[in-house]
């Protein structure tokens, strides 16, 4: 009865006033959601892309599940807004709870936050915010959805949803996905990176009627133009930030902001203002001079209104309730403006009348117009018949990895996310003219540059076998960062082709190593020796070829690292390669000052890491490159050997000393003599430095001070932080004398084992930063980075995953090609990525080879350690075994791009 009593009551008042009342909404069902399933199944050995349901590893923000596309998606279920549980450490606030997602395709990310709005970021001429947020200057991103009616007006973004409303986030691979349900309305947004290279992301839009009359409704679509380049900045943390933003705003003052609509597009341009001046386009700058177009797009019916004026639009109601959709106001374009201050909102408004249970589609672009791109691009998103969301659902499950084992379901879904986040943060570069793998977080979204040129390298390792064109992506731009002056290459580069040392990173002395392990691993894995006869230029481009290098082919440029690392960095007084001022560690020569002479260290101190991973990489390298330059090859082997006898003399006698460095009176000072430091003891291993026995007292050593001690893989130092470009070289190291140690340390290191270990820490869920605190699994800091602000979108926790899954699965260069070499542990698996497939399960491993250009290579097919090879068979033919077996077989491979080898071989 009084139910029937307040319908009647809303009826009368609406009959005389209807154009103010919000009609009768019978109650409506709950916004559907999917079920949390809490168990974890692996994928089925032989068709490992057909994920199960696997729950587990999602921490109190939510929980894992398969989306419609069968493929890994993070359910966001946390009240971020009222749950302290979201409360992270940060440097500006005590109580920050925004929580970041990655989007990408070949040229731009997309940051899409728990929040419900998304940020457009780029990198062709320096990193890039289109939109970025920014509060309290009234820029609030877009990406969400604003509905009118009779009045009123709602947001969907679940930081400005009206109370009572339901909503739901589903962070996926290439998309984001937020519902929200509010008074018999129910508004899904994706946003997805479409595949390819286009600079822009696609909003499709469902608003639906669930109630039973008809409503007429304003659906407004929302992105700000807040164009905002992060030039480089040395310190960003805590209070530095805000100048430093207030300085990046100021990039915007020597330009005009020019508003057009023009079929369907709403275009914000920025214009040079009469006086100022900038330096031609190809010229290196920290300052993007050339700030590009950013576009709003109806990519179906033409909008009845647009609004510009970001102050009108929001009026007081703000981003909950602007004035401009709950006053039902007429549209403006803004004449022609200073564009500082970024004033402009691209907002386009379509009504909507919609009968009982009827709903209505919609779809959008945000993006930018880099140079030589122009509104075509936005043609072959217009077709309806293509849906967003099963395009680029599609294209990862083509893309990604897949991993298969019953002894840890997880990582079923664990490796195609870890694929997924790898590949799609790729960038594009103008200078460099390559698309490439940024290290990301901190380093990219906030001090705004990118490197070190190590992290590349390691990126690469992994991507040869998941997309090798990104691997000499990679490659390229560390050979483009290499100075013709003296060959060095640099720490790191920003804005349009700028090197950057950033003060204290002059002088590293690994990175020529870093960039001849890539080279090893793409040509092996490859055969692609075409590519040395590629043409790359030094840096400045117009430069004149480095020392060593005779030309600009990659084979100049391992000519140019060779003479850098023998004859610039050189070596020390024991005989190992000097430390500079870093050897992948940036700290290792920044000691407690009042004990250490820094600059005598930089000076004169030496790597004992540097020098192991020389005697692993030069001869490998060396035999690759020997057909195109056997006097080089000698150089680096001869080189090696003279490296043997002071890298074997650092063996502490359970593991390796970490450095020399210097005192206070110039006196050498051996560093990690008393206790194991990680970083030390992976190359010591892989080089072949010790004996069997010496090799299994290093092993023990770092398993029960490090790896015992921690649950998430080993750390640098007892109780210390855990880095994946050391941790899981460490997990390789394990696989050749102790596979069950190399299993368990990948299955510690991965976002499943963080998330049970520690729930409430919202990174390392699914993605995370380069370094971790095993005890609380927090991101480390410093003064200078602040890792806490954006402990997420590193591309180290995802590539050296992959790597280390590679390495247990006995994936390896050698010689002049591949060696599988299957470990024992787990006993059954399967890993397939784009370049290779391999099954193994009890005595045998059967796989395919897929080439993606053309080469040559040797394929090794290697037994488990103490057994032997009894039969195998590549590409259909029987490959001659000694009777009794034998440790490995070989077989030469020629192939034509997209060819597939198979290969299968058994042992006992």
């Amino acid at each position: 009865m009084r139910r029937f009593l307040r319908f009647a009551l809303l009826a009368l008042v609406g009959s005389s006033c209807a154009d103010s009342v919000i009609p009768y909404v019978p109650p409506i069902e709950d916004l559907p959601r999917p079920s949390e399933v809490k168990s974890c199944t692996a994928a089925p050995a032989d068709r490992p892309e057909a994920l199960a349901d696997c729950g587990v590893g999602g921490g109190v923000f939510g929980f894992w599940r398969l989306d419609d596309a069968g493929l890994p998606a993070y359910e966001y279920t946390l009240d971020h807004l009222t749950d302290a549980r979201a409360r992270y450490r940060h440097s500006q606030s005590d109580d920050r709870r925004d929580h970041l997602h990655q989007l990408g395709n070949d040229r731009v990310n997309g940051v899409a936050t728990n929040d419900g709005q998304v940020i457009l970021a780029s990198q062709e001429r320096g990193v890039t915010l289109h939109n970025r947020i920014d509060a309290a200057a009234g820029n609030h991103g877009g990406g969400f959805s604003v509905i009118g009616e009779q009045g009123r007006a709602w947001n969907t973004a679940y930081r400005y949803r009206p109370a009572g409303a339901q909503a739901r986030r589903t962070f996926g691979m290439g998309y984001v996905e937020y519902v929200t349900q509010h008074e018999g309305v129910r508004v899904t947004r994706r946003v997805v990176a479409p595949p390819g290279d286009d600079p822009l992301l696609v909003d499709e839009v469902v608003v639906e009627n669930l109630s039973a009359t008809m409503r007429h409704l304003r659906h407004y679509e929302v992105w700000d133009a807040n164009r905002h380049q992060l030039k480089f900045q040395q310190l960003r943390t805590g209070p530095l930030a805000a100048p430093g933003d207030a300085s990046r705003n100021a990039l915007n003052t020597p330009f005009d902001q020019r508003v057009t609509l023009e079929t369907g597009v709403l275009m914000a341009e920025y214009l040079l203002r009469p006086g100022e001046e900038r330096p031609p386009p190809g010229e290196v700058s920290s300052t993007n001079h050339y700030p590009q177009p950013i576009f709003l797009a109806s990519l179906g019916e033409a909008p009845v209104q647009v609004y510009t004026d970001q102050k009108a639009f929001y009026g007081k109601g703000g981003p909950a309730s602007p004035d401009g959709a709950s006053l039902d106001r007429q549209g403006e374009i803004l004449p022609l403006h200073p564009a500082w201050g970024q004033p402009t909102s691209l907002v386009m408004r379509h009504d909507l009348a919609l009968g009982p249970r009827e709903s209505r589609k919609l779809r959008f672009a945000f993006g930018y117009l880099p140079g030589g791109k122009d509104l075509k691009v936005l043609d072959r998103h217009r077709d309806p018949k293509v849906d967003p969301l099963t395009a680029v659902q599609l294209h990862w499950k083509q893309q990604v990895a897949y991993f298969a084992s019953p002894e840890a379901p997880e990582l079923s879904r664990e490796i195609p996310w870890h694929a997924y986040y790898l590949l799609s943060s790729t960038l594009t570069l103008d200078y460099f003219q390559t698309l490439m793998t940024p290290q990301g977080s901190a380093y990219l979204y906030l001090h705004g540059l990118d490197g070190a040129p190590r992290d590349q390298a390691l990126f690469a390792l992994p991507l040869v076998y998941l997309r090798p064109e990104l691997a000499r992506g990679n490659l390229r731009l560390i050979m483009g960062m290499t100075k013709a002056a003296d060959g060095a290459i640099s720490y790191a580069y920003h804005g349009h082709g700028v090197l950057e040392h950033a003060v204290a990173h002059r002088y590293p002395s690994d990175l020529d190593l870093f960039f001849m392990l890539a080279m090893s691993e793409y040509l092996a894995a490859t055969g692609d020796r075409a590519f040395l006869a590629e043409e790359v230029r030094f840096h400045p481009r117009e430069a004149a070829p480095a020392p060593g290098a005779a030309g600009y082919t990659v084979l100049d440029h391992v000519r140019a690292a060779v003479e850098h690392l023998i004859t610039v960095v050189g070596r020390g007084q024991h005989g190992l390669i000097r430390v500079g001022d870093g050897d992948w560690s940036d700290g290792v020569v920044w000691q407690d000052e009042t004990k250490f002479d820094t600059a005598s260290t930089i000076q004169h101190g030496e790597s004992v890491p540097n020098t192991q991973m020389a005697l692993y990489v030069l001869p490998r390298l060396a035999t690759l490159i020997e057909r195109e330059d056997a006097a080089l090859a000698t150089r680096m082997r001869r080189y090696a050997e003279e490296l043997e006898a002071p890298a074997r003399a650092e063996f502490q006698g359970e593991w390796f000393a970490r450095a020399w460095l210097r005192d206070r009176e110039d006196q050498p000072v051996h560093l990690g003599t008393g206790s194991v430091d990680l970083e030390a003891q992976p190359w010591g291993l892989l080089s072949g430095l010790l004996s069997a026995e010496q090799e299994q007292k290093v092993l023990d050593r770092v398993y029960g001070d490090l790896d015992q001690k921690s649950p998430l893989g080993p750390p640098l130092t007892a109780g210390g932080q855990v880095w994946p470009g050391v941790s899981q070289l460490m997990t390789w190291a394990y696989t050749k004398r102790e596979a069950q140690r190399a299993w368990q340390s990948l299955v510690r290191q991965s976002y499943a084992t963080k998330a049970r270990t520690y729930p409430e820490v919202w990174f390392g869920i699914w993605s995370g930063p380069d370094g971790t605190w095993s005890k609380s699994g927090q991101a480390w800091t410093s003064v200078a980075t602040p890792m806490t602000d954006w402990p997420v979108m590193n591309m180290n926790p995802d590539a050296m995953y992959l790597f280390g899954t590679l390495r247990v699965a006995g994936v390896e260069p050698y010689g002049r090609g591949l060696r599988i070499q299957p470990t024992g542990v787990p006993a059954q698996l399967t890993l397939d990525t784009k370049l290779l497939r391999l099954a193994t399960r009890g005595g045998e491993t059967i796989g395919e080879y897929r080439a993606q250009n053309g080469g040559e290579l040797v394929l090794t097919l290697a037994a488990p350690r103490g057994q032997k090879v009894v039969e195998a068979l590549v590409a259909g033919k029987r490959v001659e075994v000694p009777a009794g077996g034998a440790d490995q077989v070989e077989a030469s491979l020629a192939f034509a791009a997209g060819q597939k080898v198979s290969f299968a071989f058994r042992w006992k």
